[in-house]
């Protein structure tokens, strides 16, 4: 039920969006519907029944044609309506045939379960799709990469191959690129990192309850990052930025980590696993994210260490602007291992050719 009422919710924006004929006629018919149900042709006919009645008997067979203007507006209303509405389905049919979908999925979790993100709700509608899949589940043993240089390589030489070769001979206005990925956040954020800012890419995230892939397209609760400052260091080269999301970061990790360095944490006051299912919600705390690192832009180096969802790891690199912002650090988390930040990748920048491991 929920997907045919998306359809014609998109459907609706479609013919209000884009000027044409059916636009106008489809307008011009709830116009006249309107009229006549609200009493608006009434109003007229009552007035053209006062001049026709004063100018005497002999207009009275025009006055009782006149009393039936409302239902006749009221049917010329409904037809004008079919007429537009069939019309603006036809060209929003067309179009739609015209939409190329292009999935790009990151698959590095072994215990996941291979369900196509060229599958989900995001491309319902769509006649033609394609999937980038850069797999790196070969990289770990138990969820955890304990050879992340070779995943870093595979990431870098598929995706942006593979993408470009998906697009190529298409226009930019037809094609439809959706993310999804089961990854560590090092690695998604490195997605997104290659993946230009300028392209207009949607995301999904696995939901664990349901077992498929979620839309971001709940409404906005509002709640937004709270910027606390944890330490002022020393370290005039390297800023510490900690993103609390979907769990707090472990701060005395963190601490112990970088022992002379400025600390500032963005937290959520609602932290849990499922507060990040609104699309609008998350490209706010974006712009939250890249203020902070803004702000902090006369550090030569940002470590980052974040407890996000994927698809929130995924827009903050894309997000990143690597040429006018600092070499940014991406740290990955092992909870159960005795060195929780092991190693960081270091994103390609104006300094740094291609992304390295950084080991702790």
């Amino acid at each position: 039920m929920r997907y045919y009422f998306d359809r014609l919710l998109d459907f609706a924006k479609y013919l209000y969006r884009k000027k044409s004929w059916p636009r106008v006629v489809f307008g011009a018919g709830v116009t006249l519907v309107a009229a006549s149900v609200l009493g608006g042709a009434s109003i007229v006919v009552e007035l053209v029944l006062w001049f026709v009645q004063a100018d005497g008997v002999a207009n009275q067979p025009f006055a009782s044609v006149v009393g039936y203007l409302p239902l006749l507006a009221l049917l010329v209303g409904i037809a004008l309506i079919v007429v537009g509405g069939c019309a603006g389905f036809a060209d929003w049919r067309a179009e739609a045939s015209r939409l190329y979908g292009i999935a790009i999925e990151l698959r590095g979790l072994q215990n996941s379960l291979d369900v196509p993100v060229e599958d989900s709700i995001a491309f319902k509608g769509l006649f033609h799709k394609h999937s980038v899949i850069v797999d790196i589940r070969n990289q770990a043993d138990n969820n955890v990469i304990l050879q992340p240089e070779p995943a870093i390589k595979r990431i870098v030489s598929l995706l942006p191959t593979h993408l470009q070769s998906a697009m190529a001979g298409k226009k930019s206005k037809d094609v439809k690129l959706v993310f999804g990925g089961l990854a560590s956040v090092p690695l998604t954020f490195l997605t997104g990192f290659l993946v230009d800012d300028e392209t207009k890419v949607s995301r999904v995230d696995w939901d664990r309850t349901a077992d498929c892939w979620r839309a971001l397209v709940d409404a906005d609760d509002g709640d937004r990052f709270d910027e606390i400052i944890h330490r002022t260091g020393h370290d005039k080269e390297r800023m510490i930025l900690c993103v609390s999301a979907s769990y707090p970061v472990d701060l005395d990790a963190v601490c112990a980590l970088h022992p002379d360095a400025k600390i500032v944490e963005l937290k959520l006051s609602n932290v849990e696993p499922d507060n990040h299912w609104s699309d609008e919600k998350q490209r706010a705390l974006s712009k939250q994210f890249l203020s902070t690192v803004v702000e902090n832009s006369r550090f030569g180096e940002i470590h980052l260490h974040m407890a996000v969802p994927s698809s929130m790891a995924f827009l903050f690199g894309q997000r990143y602007d690597k040429r006018n912002l600092p070499s940014v650090y991406v740290y990955q988390y092992e909870r159960a291992s005795s060195v929780k930040y092991p190693w960081a990748v270091l994103m390609l920048g104006a300094a740094v050719q291609d992304p390295q491991i950084v080991w702790t």
